[in-house]
């Protein structure tokens, strides 16, 4: 996270976002018109959101790949932020609103709602008062989803202007189903056949197809092509690499927001400012993550950012050991 990293990164975001907003206006995607169609395993978007925007995917397969890209993106803009020098805090101003317009671009609920939220877990972080806050806030919020989940993710898609829920047969019930239940769906019906693929999972082989070749799964054929994506990037580890591999990705996630939060002190007292503060927003980003994690599955397309993300922490925190005990 040094200064020199920082602005090449910034411009990676700009571009990415300036590329977001003109397919949200235009619909046409630049990377597919300058490098070629991408591939078609994952279904591609191409009509409007809300009757009024394309949703954007930049050069990914998924508005929601872009999206969490951006998420990864955005700590290295905002680092630059509070620093001293009004031309470099006018950069990670500049580059944090764009890659927050990017975001935007893509029409994605959840990654906004995620960024909220992790914004408000930064917020925590700093004050006592707001940390309590913001648990009761969480809490009551998981306990009502728990409780009445088809009335809070209905009401949710009506503030959001995406009320599309329609009844679909799940073997023999009728039920809701709109893109908001769906990932209730997949805890649902795929959670279970978690502990069904055996200690090591069903392998990799057997959910590289839509719908995955699993036992388990609902024998009606538009349920089946309705769910056939794992939204889900825990269960899908989990049903790849079983119970040990769910476990292992949910401990790499906790384990890089704790180090970055616990070790942001000592980053600062030996590194400096900068190298600091990216620490604590780079560990919100983690959590903005962890919260899209229930809503795509996990792919190459932002996997590559996540571990570099992750890499980048532990390298910080690392050094910031090896220099105290010089």
């Amino acid at each position: 996270a040094s200064a020199r990293s920082v602005p090449w990164i910034l411009g990676i975001v700009v571009v990415l976002a300036v590329a977001l907003l003109y397919e949200m206006f235009s619909g046409t995607n630049l990377w597919e018109q300058i490098f070629g169609p991408v591939d078609d395993l994952v279904k591609r978007f191409r009509g409007r959101r809300w009757d009024l925007i394309y949703r954007a995917m930049g050069p990914s397969r998924h508005p929601l790949f872009i999206a969490a890209i951006l998420t990864l993106l955005i700590p290295w803009c905002l680092s630059l932020v509070a620093n001293r020098e009004n031309r470099t805090r006018f950069l990670g101003v500049s580059g944090t609103f764009a890659g927050l317009l990017g975001i935007i671009a893509t029409a994605s609920r959840g990654p906004l709602l995620s960024i909220a939220i992790a914004t408000a877990f930064g917020f925590a972080e700093r004050s006592r008062k707001i940390a309590i806050t913001f648990a009761v806030v969480v809490t009551v919020s998981l306990a009502g989803l728990a409780w009445k989940p088809d009335a809070i993710l209905g009401q949710f898609d009506r503030l959001t202007g995406v009320d599309s829920a329609r009844v679909m047969e799940v073997e023999d019930s009728a039920e809701l189903y709109s893109s908001s239940r769906n990932r209730l769906w997949v805890w649902r019906i795929y959670g279970p056949l978690v502990l069904n693929g055996g200690v090591f999972g069903c392998g990799t082989e057997a959910l590289s197809t839509f719908p995955p070749n699993i036992p388990g799964l609902p024998t009606n054929v538009e349920t089946r092509e309705q769910i056939g994506i794992v939204d889900n990037s825990i269960v899908l580890v989990g049903l790849r690499f079983g119970i040990p591999g769910a476990v292992l990705l949910f401990l790499l996630m906790v384990t890089g927001i704790w180090s970055s939060i616990n070790q942001q002190r000592l980053v600062q007292t030996t590194l400096g400012d900068l190298e600091s503060r990216y620490l604590v927003y780079a560990g919100c980003g983690i959590v903005a993550l962890f919260i899209q994690f229930n809503l795509i599955f996990l792919s190459y397309e932002y996997a590559f950012w996540l571990l570099v993300h992750l890499g980048v922490i532990a390298g910080l925190c690392s050094y910031a050991k090896q220099c105290l005990t010089r």
